[in-house]
């Protein structure tokens, strides 16, 4: 019996051990280590990196307001925002998982610029110089959006019309945020390249690494033990039939992370079987987050075209 007993208490300790493992790869993010603007480009960025570091700079040279907002469970998340011309739209942007808002926003941001919009771009929670040291895949970062979406309602005119945009982990967050008690003032949500769920990402990047499928077991209990988020009650696609904000969601046909089944899926679900105010906009041969560098003509034109529309009507 005593031996009985010993060999579980091993189990349970091996188990506790792979879980606290798989939570740290795949969801801490060391507060003093969580700036990610080191990021070195690599596979098919290698190619847009002049491009990519033009639009980098030009975002920097720019003026902009630090902000901080409290987040719904009391972290302190920080923005910034660009102030181009008042009573514009405004954009709120939101970058992908341990990225950053200028490298991932830098080409629609670009594009909002010469729209005359203004724009605020996020540290999400546990990235750049927003508090948090765990990454929920959107499941606690929707609520963090929503927080920015009540901040600028209040503190801009009642009437100013609100874009959420958002590319691979962030045009989840947004989409996620579009299912919840979301003030009128958004008119749109733009999402790029978004996974359809947490456990779904989770588990495509799992079979992409080649590991067993046993290894889910313990990126789940690592998510739900140490991260205090869990995986399998949280259904995306089911999130996003709640959804009624129009929404044009775009994706690279040839995504080598974020299948782009997944955007398919999504545009399928959102907002229910008799929601039609929605467009999806498959780029081909892009890859993941490249879109915009691929076809730029058609990313800035479906961007305003569907804007435009959507400005119009209200």
């Amino acid at each position: 019996m005593i031996k009985f007993i010993i060999l579980i208490v091993i189990i349970l300790v091996i188990l506790l051990i792979l879980s606290y493992i798989c939570y740290r790869i795949m969801s801490y993010s060391n507060p003093k280590k969580k700036n990610y603007e080191n990021i070195v480009l690599s596979g098919n960025y290698k190619k847009y990196v002049s491009e990519i570091e033009d639009l980098l700079n030009e975002f920097k040279k720019k003026e902009y307001e630090e902000i901080y907002i409290k987040s719904y469970d009391g972290l302190w998340l920080s923005g910034k925002y660009f102030h181009v011309s008042d009573n514009a739209p405004l954009a709120i942007g939101f970058h992908g998982y341990r990225s950053y808002s200028y490298l991932d926003m830098c080409g629609a941001g670009s594009e909002m610029f010469k729209m005359g919009y203004n724009f605020l771009l996020i540290d999400e929670r546990a990235h750049g110089n927003s508090q948090g040291k765990t990454i929920t895949f959107g499941i606690k970062e929707q609520y963090d959006c929503l927080s920015w979406i009540e901040y600028c309602v209040k503190r801009f005119k009642e009437n100013t019309k609100i874009i959420l945009c958002g590319i691979s982990m962030g045009a989840s967050i947004v989409l996620y945020a579009s299912s919840l008690d979301i003030p009128k003032n958004v008119v749109l949500i733009c999402a790029d390249c978004p996974f359809s769920s947490p456990k779904a990402i989770v588990k495509e990047v799992i079979k992409k690494l080649k590991l067993p499928k046993i290894s889910y077991i313990f990126a789940f209990l690592g998510a739900l033990i140490f991260g205090h988020f869990n995986l399998e009650k949280f259904n995306g696609l089911e999130k996003v039939k709640k959804s009624h904000t129009p929404l044009l969601l775009i994706h690279g046909t040839n995504d080598n992370f974020v299948p782009c089944d997944m955007g398919k899926d999504i545009i399928k679900a959102y907002g229910g079987k008799d929601f039609s105010n929605k467009k999806l906009l498959l780029v081909e041969e892009a890859d993941h987050g490249l879109s915009y560098f691929y076809d730029k003509e058609k990313y800035r034109n479906s961007i305003k075209e569907f804007l435009d529309k959507i400005i119009k009507d209200t």
